[in-house]
């Protein structure tokens, strides 16, 4: 799903190369098509690197690189556009209950998978952004 290089976790639910989910030559089209040119990685790090804590700077450079990465979406089969859509689904659902957000991501049925999947992705950053605000809030508390 999200590689760790760019800010993905270790979770069950951002990793699609679970045997039976997805074939090995499936995989390796996703890594071919969805490739990111580590100049961007690169510079994602020197601008997030010396950050404390997560904070709007960061995932603002993180939702530009993750457009970035996905961007090429469309050009998969709709199969591995449909895994995409419902691991992303339930990566917002895990980050939303890691970080009690409120916010209730629907299913879109009747909806294209790569539509549902922008709208999971929008919404994964979105909750990331409440969770920046709340620890910025936290960090400065005024005296």
């Amino acid at each position: 799903m999200i590689p760790l290089s760019l800010g993905g976790t270790n979770h069950r639910e951002n990793i699609i190369s679970v045997p039976g989910t997805i074939s090995k030559s499936e995989h390796a089209l996703i890594h071919k098509i969805l490739n990111i040119n580590y100049d961007l990685i690169r510079s994602y790090r020197k601008r997030t690197n010396h950050l404390l804590y997560t904070n709007y700077v960061e995932v603002t450079e993180q939702k530009k690189l993750h457009d970035h990465y996905f961007k090429n979406l469309h050009l998969l089969p709709a199969k591995l556009i449909d895994v995409h859509a419902s691991h992303m689904l339930k990566l917002v659902n895990r980050f939303q209950a890691d970080h009690c957000v409120a916010m209730h991501v629907q299913g879109m049925r009747g909806k294209s998978s790569l539509a549902r999947f922008r709208y999971f992705l929008f919404s994964y950053h979105e909750s990331m952004f409440i969770v920046a605000k709340r620890i910025e809030a936290l960090v400065f508390v005024k005296k």
